[in-house]
């Protein structure tokens, strides 16, 4: 490839990052972040810009709870929690940044259906994946909402309820529901969603 011609691909690739970027910041202004935080939109704005350098194609913005509750990011989508554990932590082995972050490479898990988030902990472990927790699934969501709307529920084995046997999991049934199930078992229409990396300034 020439040297204009590789110049002109990166300069389009970025364009379109700064796009998506751009597009998701606004998303979570429509919804009312900077209110729920306590901040004004200028230091909202303020701490979500140094997340641009690591936005790609693929990636999401993550509010964590420590800047906006997960009961508030996940009512502003119109969601609610259905079961009867309602206390979620992460798991051990998982390092959540405590300001916003990207999650890159976010996948949605619609390739693992028919496999239980425990099988799925194992796959991501092998292929330097991290399986998404609570607050990154309702991120998810929040930037892709659409993600449960065709025959898929979202397992989120980064994160576990109750007691360790429990994975969380956003669905879309007439409404979206923040639930759990039992993570050795197998769904047709559930996959563990993933990332390839949690990356904070």
């Amino acid at each position: 490839m020439q040297a204009l011609e590789k110049d002109t691909v990166l300069n389009n690739s970025r364009v379109a990052e700064d796009r998506q970027f751009t597009a998701q910041v606004e998303q979570l202004l429509s919804l009312g972040y900077p209110t729920m935080a306590n901040m004004t939109e200028g230091d909202f704005l303020n701490r979500i810009e140094p997340l641009r350098r690591f936005f790609e194609p693929g990636s999401i913005i993550v509010i964590p709870e420590e800047v906006v509750t997960f009961a508030f990011q996940l009512e502003a989508i119109g969601g609610r929690v259905v079961s009867h554990n309602r206390a979620w932590t992460h798991c051990d082995s998982i390092e959540m940044p405590d300001v916003p972050f990207i999650n890159t490479e976010v996948d949605d898990g619609r390739g693992y259906h028919e496999k239980s988030p425990l099988v799925c902990m194992k796959q991501f472990q092998a292929n330097d994946r991290l399986g998404l927790s609570v607050i990154e699934g309702i991120a998810l969501v929040t930037h892709r909402p659409k993600t449960l709307r065709i025959y898929h529920c979202a397992d989120l084995p980064g994160s576990y309820c109750g007691r360790e046997f429990h994975t969380p999991q956003l669905r879309h049934w007439g409404e979206l529901i923040l639930d759990n199930r039992f993570n050795w078992s197998l769904l047709p229409t559930s996959g563990s969603a993933s990332c390839r990396a949690r990356l904070a300034p």
